[in-house]
């Protein structure tokens, strides 16, 4: 019968101790890490003259909200108390018009507005509404817009006219001219229908201020995070328990695409990623990551409920989130309370 001596006897409760540890710091402990308290809504339908579908929005560096309707082909301003102010644009194709409004959208620091026109045009207004110019990058379409600064802009181009090989992202300058292209959408496109390789080629981009550039496709769920100089820093898998979907449209041939994420913003030290399903109880949730490192800190709903999705997230200093929905014309802001450690396991 063997002895154990008290030695023997502290090693093995340190040893079995320490795989606890090991053990508990393997776990998922991720939980619900954010709770909103509504601050302000802008109801697009309260005055018929001023009627807006919010799709998007930018904010300025004096708090103005300026929010892109591609319905009515135009942008309307608002300042930080909700109030109207003013709006701009309308359809056609004249400078300063639209013949088509794409819901994506930026703004530099110096307040100019980037927005995205058919059929793949920029056009910059300053943020009293005075159209500035257009940029034609050399592309088929923009799918999203991120900008530095008035010399460095990423666009997602769905096709690079002439490019045989794909990269997701393009980087251009003040004049849209090629920079560089990077990014890999990291799927085997080889023997996919052309209806799915036009998905999978759209994602959604931001830039931080150290002007590392982000980005997710909307059907995989993968986050890449690549340096200015366009090397890859590191991706991330995302989990979710859905997969992407296509709708078809008779009579054309058409198809409606249900992605699986649907918007991505970097605010200060985190990436916030949008899911595009499953909104209607709580609204959608929203995954919070580690800027530097890729980890996944928790998440949060948005408390927009929508059949169809919400349309957008803007985070303003770590403590504000804006979004709106499909199913109504309203903005909502909230402020953003983070919960206590405690509450983050589940």
């Amino acid at each position: 019968m063997p002895v154990f001596r008290p030695s023997t006897v502290l090693w093995t409760v340190f040893a079995f101790c320490l795989l606890s540890l090991f053990a508990c710091s393997n776990k998922d402990t991720t939980g619900e890490i954010i709770s909103l308290n509504s601050v302000m809504v802008i109801d697009g339908g309260s005055a018929a003259d001023n009627y807006f579908t919010p799709m998007n929005i930018v904010i300025d560096n004096e708090g103005r909200i300026y929010i892109f309707d591609p319905i009515c082909m135009k942008i309307v301003a608002y300042d930080r108390s909700g109030n109207y102010l003013f709006e701009f644009g309308r359809p056609g194709e004249a400078p300063g018009e639209f013949s088509f409004l794409f819901y994506n959208c930026d703004i530099d620091a110096a307040n100019n507005i980037y927005t995205i026109n058919s059929p793949s045009w920029i056009e910059i207004f300053a943020n009293d509404g005075t159209y500035i110019r257009r940029i034609t990058p050399f592309v088929d379409s923009i799918f999203d817009i991120a900008v530095y600064d008035s010399s460095t802009i990423y666009i997602n181009a769905v096709s690079i006219t002439g490019s045989q090989e794909y990269s997701c992202i393009m980087q251009i300058d003040g004049n849209g001219e090629t920079v560089m292209e990077f990014g890999s959408v990291d799927v085997d496109m080889d023997n996919m229908p052309g209806f799915m390789k036009h998905s999978v080629k759209s994602c959604v981009i931001d830039v931080d201020d150290e002007g590392n550039v982000y980005y997710t496709s909307v059907i995989d769920y993968k986050i890449f995070k690549y340096d200015p100089d366009g090397i890859l820093l590191y991706s991330i898998e995302g989990q979710t328990p859905f997969e992407a979907t296509w709708e078809p449209q008779p009579p054309y041939g058409q198809r409606t695409m249900i992605p699986v994420v649907w918007d991505l913003c970097v605010d200060q030290d985190k990436i916030y990623v949008l899911w595009a399903q499953d909104g209607l109880d709580r609204g959608y949730r929203v995954d919070v990551f580690d800027k530097n490192t890729g980890d996944l800190l928790g998440f949060f709903y948005s408390m927009v409920p929508s059949v169809t999705r919400n349309t957008f997230i803007k985070i303003v200093d770590g403590s504000f989130f804006y979004t709106a929905s499909h199913d109504d014309g309203i903005l909502y802001k909230f402020e953003m309370v983070y919960l206590e450690a405690t509450n983050n396991r589940e």
